[in-house]
């Protein structure tokens, strides 16, 4: 699981689109689907990061049951995104003194768990090592499997082609997916073994080293180098192998350039052996077979329209999967995914109607010879506001594939009135998507009312770091006694770190402060604001939601643009005297009604760890609880309780 950070502020310099709170969630189902062995990834030495919050999310990661971890400091490689912002000065790149403390705190970690490193970057518990890295780091044989994989196969290294449609279609075509091949080459082989091999706990075969270099009169050189790399102290030659030592693993990537720079001269000749013959002469070899057909394929005549409709297939297809992707993962929004996959379903079959046989279509695609594929716009690698900005490029690029097809179905003799209707249909899913992800739909199963008075045994930071800890999406800030200074000072803080850990902020009644904090929202009650009044000031990025008692106040307050309501109150509180309690038959009332029981709503009042089975009993979506998680002598283990409850209710017969 790529985790990469348990900090929010950092997945986001990252430009990771999941929080901490997910990867929590995600191993939990993992584990009750039958997956009893987990790795973690993790990044380090990103730009403002201390050794402290480093320290952090390993702390946070040996929380979960792994038996690997992955920890890779971050490396700035050419024309990616991050370099861009790096050289625009957006952020500045992690000194080396205390990337090298981040190192040696991972190292006290590990063996503080009962992991040892095998690899610069890759620590297990003894049995638990990854089969595919020790047989790429040793350069073995290893097969590639689905799109953008890469594979080696005695000597030939491939990548499968990075497009999930066109990986399909080409595998139902019978032909191997690759869109980039090379052929053996001992020059490069020695290269990656000595790269790769100096990286892992085993080190390298001195004397084969020496040997290879030796044919051609460069054991000397290779020898001077060996020995020049154990003078700095990097490596050690031990029992024949070359290991690089405590203080080497630091310097892993000059060791290998080293001893790379003096093999890479000895071996150049090497490749004039390949002169003489032709890729495709050395592609058709009975274990290549594929590869052979593939690249026989590409050689049969093409129709120009036949590439135009195959390019923009491809294009539209996967513009409407980035936006089911979104309307399901980002959204969890049923209806919407479901209208993005009919159109994907009526594409497909609007190119049946063209009677176009899919070898025509692959023979017609030539992405290496696209002179498309190497202009890039500004902004194309960019998208600043984050999902929207995606989803709206996705939805921009499906629409013009469409037009380009229908106009190149007309051309052919065909009717393109098929793609026409798509396009249409794909203008409003634009408009709906782009509305929803303005600011998403509230996804709170629990959301911790929190105030002072409440917090009896822990600071009320401790309460809320424990609340995000235990998988809680939500705190609501209710503080009745403060002055507006107080209230605001205090707000802000608690909202600053409550961010800081995933959690999102609704503040209780106080519109202002709601704004002044940068608050992800405020909670009115049934006598507070009108809602569309508190739209006005507020703004369409912030959630409002409303207090509400019975079926018609609801209905109301969704008409009038709550993104959610409270429901209640349900069962008697120990914070507030409720002399009507509703009960939970409104619940399944209100779980009756289809136009209601798929909103986002929080049943309120009195739900502890003793009433909670017969709340999920119900199917509601999400609950609101105060004292049950915040006075009590473990907030963590309270809100972990709660969160199971609500994220296993199969468990409870719903």
């Amino acid at each position: 699981m790529g985790a990469q950070s348990f900090n929010t502020k950092h997945l986001k310099t990252l430009e990771r689109h999941h929080d901490p709170r997910s990867v929590f969630e995600s191993a939990e189902r993992a584990h009750r689907a039958g997956f009893d062995r987990l790795s973690i990834d993790l990044i380090y030495a990103i730009p403002d990061q201390t050794l402290a919050q480093w320290e952090d999310d390993l702390k946070q990661a040996f929380e979960l049951p792994i038996d690997h971890l992955s920890a890779y400091a971050l490396t700035y490689e050419p024309n990616t995104a991050m370099t861009a912002r790096l050289n625009r000065g957006d952020f500045q790149s992690t000194p080396d003194e205390l990337e090298v403390d981040m190192y040696n705190s991972t190292l006290d970690a590990i063996n503080a768990h009962g992991m040892q490193r095998y690899e610069v970057s890759n620590h297990a518990k003894p049995g638990s090592e990854c089969k595919h890295n020790i047989a790429y780091w040793r350069n073995e044989n290893w097969l590639a499997i689905g799109p953008s994989a890469s594979g080696h196969l005695d000597g030939y290294r491939w990548k499968n082609t990075p497009r999930l449609d066109e990986y399909i279609s080409t595998n139902d075509a019978g032909f191997a997916p690759i869109c980039d091949l090379e052929t053996p080459d001992p020059k490069r082989s020695l290269m990656d073994t000595i790269m790769m091999g100096i990286r892992v706990r085993d080190g390298l075969d001195e004397q084969q080293l020496i040997n290879a270099a030796g044919k051609h009169s460069r054991s000397t050189e290779l020898n001077e180098s060996i020995q020049d790399c154990i003078k700095q102290g990097w490596i050690e030659s031990k029992n024949g192998q070359i290991l690089l030592t405590d203080d080497g693993y630091h310097f892993a990537d000059r060791v290998a350039r080293d001893l790379i720079g003096v093999a890479r001269s000895a071996l150049d000749h090497i490749r004039d052996r390949f002169a003489d013959h032709t890729v495709d002469q050395l592609l058709l070899v009975p274990r290549h077979q594929a590869i052979e057909q593939r690249v026989m394929l590409m050689h049969q005549p093409v129709n120009d329209l036949h590439r135009i409709i195959d390019a923009n297939l491809n294009r539209a297809s996967e513009g409407l999967r980035v936006l089911e992707d979104i309307a399901r993962f980002s959204l969890n929004h049923s209806s919407l995914s479901e209208r993005i996959k009919v159109q994907r379903h009526l594409l497909r079959k609007g190119i049946g109607s063209l009677k176009l046989d899919q070898t025509q279509l692959l023979n017609a695609r030539d992405t290496e010879h696209d002179v498309g594929t190497s202009i890039q716009t500004p902004t194309e690698s960019s998208r600043l506001q984050g999902t929207s900005d995606i989803a709206s490029a996705a939805s921009k690029r499906a629409q013009e594939a469409l037009r380009s097809i229908e106009e190149a179905a007309k051309g052919l003799g065909c009717s393109g009135a098929d793609f026409e209707t798509i396009r249409y249909a794909l203008y409003d899913i634009e408009r709906d998507l782009l509305l929803l992800l303005l600011k998403g739909i509230p996804d709170w199963p629990l959301c911790i009312l929190i105030s002072e008075e409440l917090c009896l045994h822990k600071s009320i930071r401790e309460v809320v770091r424990d609340i995000a800890r235990a998988g809680a999406r939500c705190i609501q800030i209710r503080e009745k006694t403060m002055s507006g200074r107080d209230f605001l000072e205090h707000a802000t803080k608690l909202t600053t770190l409550a961010h800081d850990h995933g959690l999102s902020v609704i503040i209780n009644d106080r519109i202002d402060i709601a704004l002044i904090c940068n608050a992800d929202g405020v909670h009115l009650g049934q006598d507070d604001f009108p809602i569309n009044t508190a739209r006005t000031l507020l703004g369409p990025s912030k959630y409002i939601g409303r207090s509400c008692s019975t079926i018609k106040q609801l209905r109301e307050a969704f008409v009038q643009g709550a993104d959610y309501c409270g429901l209640g109150p349900i069962f008697p509180s120990t914070t507030k005297v409720k002399p009507n309690l509703l009960g939970v038959g409104l619940l399944n009332d209100v779980m009756r009604n289809e136009d209601l029981k798929d909103r986002p709503m929080l049943a309120i009042s009195g739900i502890n760890t003793d009433t909670i089975d017969q709340v999920v009993a119900t199917g509601f979506p999400g609950v609101a609880v105060s004292s049950a998680v915040c006075s009590t002598e473990d907030p963590y283990e309270a809100c972990k309780l709660l969160m199971d409850k609500l994220l296993n209710r199969e468990s409870c017969g719903v």
